[in-house]
């Protein structure tokens, strides 16, 4: 008679139990794993354009953690998990396409967690944005009103001088090289001020002035451009 307590009648039935669930198993993660593409492009199609991440695990004091993240790799959006810890500044990353059976039950496990967080963390991103933008909007006012303070260059102006020259000979009598006189007689020089051309005040320089005048043929006129500082 078999002993009950020994098993032995009942482990060729057990082997067999497990041989089946082994085989359940392995059918259930190859499933699980076939669906982790399935998942990524579903998500793509939300077109966040920002990552969003879950924590799945953590230590005690916090100096450990790991994450769901759906971010860009490789131009294509996935899943991975991320493992932190602190004073590492190198994260492990892992696609959790690749990860252990286990790591990717786990992780899977926080997929609505990481969609319910998602709106949070857009709010979030968005309130960051909007922050940055009013900042960069001050810097640009401050830095048009501190160009439009600053002093003006001075202006500079020119007065212009003309240095007539009085051919000899009475009005209408041929001076130099037949060139007609001026009005009144005799040869020289006279400075007035004006545009060549203009009525100003012509004369011969030891004659009296005539204003009102235009220049006439024979005074030859040369324009001065003298600079004058001013605002």
């Amino acid at each position: 008679m078999e002993d009950p307590k020994s098993g032995r009648g009942r482990t060729p039935a057990a082997l067999a139990e497990l041989k089946r669930l082994k085989l359940a198993l392995d059918g259930a993660d190859d499933g699980l794993g076939g669906m982790v593409p399935d998942v990524e492009a579903t998500l793509a199609t939300l077109q966040l354009g920002v990552p969003i991440e879950v924590v799945i695990a953590r230590s005690e004091d916090n100096s450990w953690v790991r994450l769901l993240r759906f971010e860009k790799r490789n131009k294509a959006w996935r899943l991975v998990i991320v493992e932190s810890e602190e004073g590492n500044d190198d994260d492990t990353v892992t696609m959790l396409c690749d990860a252990s059976r286990e790591d990717r039950v786990r992780a899977l496990d926080y997929l609505p967690e990481l969609l319910y967080g998602a709106a949070s963390q857009l709010r979030a991103k968005i309130a960051e944005r909007e922050r940055v933008m009013q900042q960069t909007g001050e810097v640009i006012k401050d830095i048009r009103e501190s160009r439009d303070e600053e002093p003006a260059a001075p202006k500079v102006t020119l007065e212009v001088t003309r240095q007539v020259t009085i051919f000899g000979g009475a009005q209408g009598a041929g001076g130099p090289s037949g060139v007609p006189g001026a009005v009144g007689g005799g040869g020289g020089e006279i400075v007035l001020p004006g545009a060549a051309g203009a009525t100003g005040i012509v004369g011969p320089p030891h004659g009296q002035s005539v204003p009102g005048k235009p220049i006439a043929a024979g005074v030859h006129v040369v324009e001065l451009p003298t600079k004058r500082g001013g605002r």
